[in-house]
């Protein structure tokens, strides 16, 4: 850039702000754009809490001939009642698996009977030899498994 005779201003190059403009601009560009991609992120729920597959098999040994009743386990996260597995017979095999939230849970489950068309929590004040309730704290993953055998002669659960 010149000034002439005249007192103007010739423009022989050309002026360019840009460059400074660009340096002034590029860090406000960069926090919106970090801004979005924050957003992006939480909005789209990649930071919600993900759930994990609670997998339980479970089994009664020592029934007592004509005491084989239907039965069902609940399960207990937190002290909530989150699912129920499905009506078998006490002497068939059982596996049950519920999503729950991956981290650490208290885990508690009752083992019900269907007696006389009435479900009943498995337990001594019920007439049952022993209380067949389960808890435990556990640490929930993508994939959790838990196997219990209702140890109906010794009167014990027994985990695996």
């Amino acid at each position: 850039m010149a000034l002439s005779s005249n007192n103007t201003i010739s423009c022989a190059e050309p002026i360019v702000f840009f460059p400074s403009f660009a340096l002034i601009l590029k860090p406000l560009i960069m926090k919106y754009f970090l801004l979005l991609a924050v957003l992006f992120f939480f909005g789209t729920g990649a930071f919600a809490q993900k759930n994990g597959e609670l997998k339980i098999e479970w089994k009664y040994t020592g029934i007592v001939e004509g005491y084989d009743h239907l039965s069902k386990l609940e399960v207990y996260v937190d002290g909530i009642l989150k699912g129920s597995s499905p009506d078998e017979l006490m002497s068939d095999g059982h596996v049950y698996k519920i999503k729950i939230p991956v981290g650490t849970h208290k885990i508690k489950l009752v083992s019900l009977a269907k007696y006389q068309g009435t479900w009943e929590a498995q337990n001594v004040a019920n007439d049952y030899s022993f209380d067949m309730v389960y808890e435990t704290a556990l640490i929930v993953s993508k994939k959790t498994k838990l196997k219990l055998h209702f140890d109906i002669d010794a009167e014990v659960i027994n985990a695996e």
